[in-house]
């Protein structure tokens, strides 16, 4: 089962979470700030204020509700959804996915109270329903304008009732800055949410106190904006994860209200969710884990009433309860009927042949089909039409002119009067191909639902890579086995050989072999070498040596759960070419039924005037029938679900092939159609240090320096800046550290130039262009005539060359060496050659070591020198130019450059998340000729979906029309036509599977990484 977003959401969100991709400005009430960006903005009045989403004001709220949307089956299906529920007036925008079923709808107004429950969310769910879709409401979250807060929680004392209580709410409620403030009279706490600079603690305190009341600050939690949270390595976590609990099974009623009062009060938790679906009772509460709280302790809160929620079975692929009824009740109806009507047995029956007929399929036609006609009539009552109007308008047309010709010969049928010879099935009865029809649909709807999950598998496997078991070493040294959700940060776990690592940590214990499998998370085929110290990753295998480790994030804070996120994100979004499908899609059953009364109207026409010799013989019920079938054909095979499937399913298995095979994590799936189209030609530049070498540059060569003193000043400045090169320059200058003595001040770090600061007075400056540190070449050339040939000799040998001078006087040069990655040469010859691009290195680097790299690896245009601004000019030029251009670099340096490109691509540890401004997160170069050629299938892929899509339709159509009927006789049966329809569906979501395969059968994992865990495992169960 993928790890749904929706889990994250809560009641009472009382930490800032911004949203991803909310960009778009929001009409929100008048802003009172006059510091906020919105006030400033000239086109602003005082009468309507604008304000958008990263507006200073701390009174901005807005939210999202997630919908699990059942019935649909095209795009024509997500465009009524989408638009019904954007009609809204408190919408700001509703993004539904066919492939997931899930719609996200944003909230713009502030004043919306968004609970389940509330009027909004009920409405949301109302619409929805409205026009013929089943809605279930499975998340909330609230979120509010990209600023800090904290949860401040304070000890009061000298409460003694329910009066006192509203007296303190009232007071700090009031105060500027406060959010939301619960005070519990039990215990004498209060918990306070402030926004961080409007107030804080202490104050709320002191207006506590100044009524009388003693107020201590216990502690406060602070919460950041998503924007600014650390990535795996960084602080401590401060984003809310999630612990799903129910009352125990073994103490019958509990009180919820008594529940939310407590866990509203317990430091720590902020948020609940009372879940509507799945295990009854079942309630999500969000809290912040840390070393001092955690799940075990919500639990102890709550007391022995509750219990872990059990785990969703729903993982995998099931069948929908209600479809598999329906269908395991229409085929044995629908071959009775096919017999019956087909057959001799028919005959046995006589004149009650149509009675029975009629009783037969009723159940098929309104029960089975009952899915079917409950959206077409709400949709219609909306204005709003989609495949299921289609299949719902033409079964009932036979189905109904079939029940009426039996209802009006039945006195003659009963009477004998008519003869079982003067019945044709073929002319006066439809049931049973009404009822074939409505099979064939549930039976395809079926195979499609699976082949549908079957594109999701890649997420997941990373999803089951999470194990359910921890085993935790207590403090006496003995070991308890607990369950996953139910760690904490700072708990000691031990893993044995070929066990799953429960949560993100650092190493404390290994053996001399021990060895991680990140393969799932990273790409990297190969196993990790683990020691002390070093990070391990949730969800990654233990291969060999077992180890234990110190938990640093827990639940859905873990590097596995945000990346099942990220890609569960880029999953839902839609590339340009989906968007262009969706308007044809929108439009498609009105052109059908236009399409099918032109049809109708020219047959009638020929049929009467000038009847093909094949239907001259007819009498006029016999070409009016036969006309009536043409019309239930073309019904019947025209496919909206082909086009509204042929690009997300697609991108479903793109991002999750991406994600587990090559270690790619992408953002968005317009990357897909930018890096895979070859129709236009793509240049990659490339940055160097950090990119196309290690990273970890070495001095190799020194000259000068005979002044102690200033390699000390040299250590102090360069400490900091956090360049590799300047950790380098420092660490050689102080290999015990820096003298803590030194006092620098004015430091200013210029990129692409050098550092410059003031050291106990004295000016020191260190960069690679000489005219910068020390004012003039001619003059270094002057005093330091052997400098600049060493300088230069370096520089021609791939050295970086930092030049020291202290107030303006050259007291060295240091040349420094970055070993290239081992990976670079065969990067640049698969982009160049392989995959016909164009290359480009773009590095600060001096003009003659980037050239000499770049000669190494085999790039012939080099830009050297090159600021963040000569990088952004270079990509601005390539792509007036004609060319799409596709950037790599570190993330963090590049983040302007990684934003401006069309294809931004950071390199750096696979389960690092953080980097906002790339597109793509990789995890070494070996994963971007395969992200590339990925791209390139994926989008291949999606236009033969679009082509077979489209062609179907075209040769179906007017096959269906019996364009061939007058030459031929060759017509398209309602029956038939209605199989092809539900087949093709099928073929586009099995071509999209066919991008699993092919990723697995070129980029597969290592048979000797697997070898190698099965032999742990089998040896590790030999020992127990």
């Amino acid at each position: 089962m993928s790890i749904s977003t929706a889990t994250t959401s809560f009641i009472n969100n009382k930490t800032n979470n911004a949203p991803v991709g909310l960009e778009t400005p929001l009409l929100q009430q008048s802003c009172n700030n006059p510091d906020c960006k919105c006030r400033k903005d000239p086109k602003s009045t005082a009468a309507s204020r604008k304000r958008c989403i990263s507006c200073t004001c701390g009174d901005m709220q807005a939210g999202a509700v997630i919908v699990k949307v059942g019935g649909m089956t095209c795009s024509s299906c997500v465009s009524t959804v989408e638009n019904a529920v954007k009609a809204l007036p408190f919408v700001d925008s509703c993004s539904v996915n066919l492939v997931t079923t899930k719609a996200e709808v944003k909230i713009r107004a502030a004043a919306v109270d968004l609970k389940p429950g509330s009027e909004p969310v009920e409405e949301i769910v109302d619409t929805i329903e409205g026009v013929g879709f089943d809605a279930e409401v499975i998340g909330i979250t609230k979120f509010e304008a990209k600023e800090s807060t904290e949860t401040a929680v304070i000890r009061i004392s000298g409460m003694s009732c329910a009066s006192c209580v509203a007296s303190i709410e009232r007071l700090v409620g009031n105060m500027d800055g406060v959010k939301t403030i619960a005070v519990d009279l039990i215990k004498g706490m209060a918990s306070v949410t402030l926004v961080t600079g409007k107030t804080s603690a202490e104050k709320v305190a002191e207006a506590i106190e100044s009524i009388g009341y003693d107020a201590q600050v216990e502690h406060v939690v602070k919460s950041i904006p998503s924007a600014r949270r650390s990535s795996l390595s960084g602080q401590v976590p401060t984003e809310p994860t999630v612990l799903r609990v129910c009352p125990s099974s073994s103490t019958g009623l509990v009180n919820f209200e008594d529940a939310r009062n407590i866990l509203n009060s317990t430091d720590g938790v902020v948020g609940l969710f009372e879940s509507s679906s799945g295990h009854a009772g079942v309630v999500q509460v969000s809290y912040v884990p840390s070393r001092d709280f955690g799940a075990r302790d919500i639990l102890a809160e709550l007391g022995p009433q509750w219990q872990l929620a059990p785990r969703d079975p729903s993982a995998g692929y099931h069948m929908d309860p209600v479809l598999k009824h329906r269908i395991l009740l229409a085929i044995p109806l629908a071959i009775v009927v096919e017999v019956l009507s087909m057959t001799m047995l028919g005959s046995l029956l006589g004149c009650w042949l149509p009675v029975v007929l009629l009783v037969l399929s009723f159940p098929v036609q309104y029960y089975c089909g009952w899915g079917y006609h409950k959206h077409a009539f709400r949709g219609l009552a909306h204005c709003s039409l989609s495949m299921d109007f289609l299949v719902s308008f033409a079964t009932n047309m036979a189905f109904i002119y079939s029940a009426v010709w039996v209802f009006l010969n039945l006195p003659d049928l009963v009477s004998g009067r008519m003869s079982s010879d003067d019945v044709n099935m073929n002319d006066c009865m439809f049931f049973e191909t009404t009822t074939i029809l409505i099979t064939v649909l549930l039976l395809g709807k079926a195979l499609e639902s699976r082949a549908k999950a079957s594109t999701a598998s890649a997420l997941a496997e990373l999803s089951s890579q999470r194990p359910t078991d921890a085993t935790i070493v207590l403090p006496d040294g003995s070991l308890q086995t607990i369950d996953v959700d139910l760690l904490h940060i700072g708990d000691r776990v031990k893993v044995l050989p070929g066990g799953h690592v429960p949560a993100d940590g650092v190493v404390v214990v290994a053996g001399s072999n021990t060895s991680c499998d990140e393969s799932l998370l990273t790409g990297e085929s190969r196993p990790v070498k683990k020691t002390e110290g070093d990070e391990v990753v949730g969800g990654s295998i233990c291969v060999a040596g077992g180890m234990e480790f110190t938990a640093t994030r827990v639940g859905s804070q873990t590097a596995l759960a945000r990346i099942l996120q990220l890609v569960e994100s880029a999953q839902a979004s839609k590339p340009a070419v989906q968007r262009a499908t969706d308007k044809v899609a929108a439009v498609f059953v009105p052109a059908i039924l236009g399409f099918c009364a032109i049809v109708v109207c020219v047959w009638a026409v020929v049929a009467a005037v000038s009847p093909p010799e094949r239907a001259a013989d007819m009498t006029d019920s016999q070409k009016a029938l036969m006309v009536f079938r043409f019309a239930l054909s073309i019904l019947m095979v025209a496919c909206p679900c082909a086009l509204g499937l042929a690009t997300p399913t697609a991108v479903v298995v793109a991002t999750g092939a991406a994600a587990t095979r090559l270690g790619c994590l992408v953002k968005d799936a317009q990357v897909f159609e930018l890096a895979g189209n070859r129709k236009k030609r793509m240049a990659v530049v490339l940055d160097k240090t950090g990119t196309l070498t290690e990273g970890k540059p070495g001095v190799t060569e020194t000259v000068g320096f005979g002044d102690f003193k200033a390699k000390m000043m040299l250590a102090a400045a360069e400490a900091n800046s956090e360049h590799p090169i300047a950790t380098a320059v420092s660490a050689w200058a102080a290999p015990n550290g820096v003298d803590s003595s030194l006092t620098v001040t004015g430091f200013e770090n210029i990129p692409g130039v050098g550092v410059k600061c003031d050291v106990d007075g004295h000016h020191v400056r260190a960069g690679g262009d000489i005219s910068w540190v020390v004012g003039s070449e001619e003059v270094m050339k002057q005093e330091r005539e052997d400098y600049v040939k060493w300088m230069q000799r370096e520089r021609d040998d791939g050295c970086v060359v930092v030049v020291v001078a202290v107030d303006g006087r050259i007291q060295g040069c240091i040349a420094l060496k970055d070993r290239l990655r081992p990976e670079s040469a065969d990067l640049i010859h698969q982009l160049r050659y392989s995959l016909d691009l164009a290359v480009w290195m773009c590095s600060g680097d001096h003009e003659a070591t980037a050239k000499r790299v770049a000669a190494d690896l085999g790039i012939d245009n080099v830009i050297g020198q090159a600021k963040p601004s000569d990088k952004m000019a270079l990509i601005r030029r390539l792509k007036l130019n004609g060319n799409a251009v596709l950037m790599v670099g570190d993330g963090v340096n590049d983040g302007p450059a990684l934003a401006a490109a069309d294809v931004g691509v950071a390199v750096g540890s696979g389960v690092d998340v953080s980097t906002e401004a790339a597109h793509v997160v990789i995890h070494s170069l070996r994963g971007l000729a395969p992200f590339i050629e990925l791209s390139r299938q994926t989008l291949k892929t999606i236009w033969r979906n679009l082509f077979w899509a489209f062609i179907f339709n075209i040769i179906m159509l007017p096959l269906a029309a019996g364009i061939l009927y007058p030459s031929t006789g060759i017509t398209l049966p309602p029956e038939v036509a209605g199989a092809a329809m539900a087949c093709s569906s099928l073929v586009v979501v099995t071509n999209s599977l066919s991008i699993q395969y092919w990723t697995k059968s070129r980029y597969g994992h290592d048979e000797q990484l697997t070898k190698a865990i099965r032999e742990a495992t089998s040896g590790q169960a030999g020992k127990e």
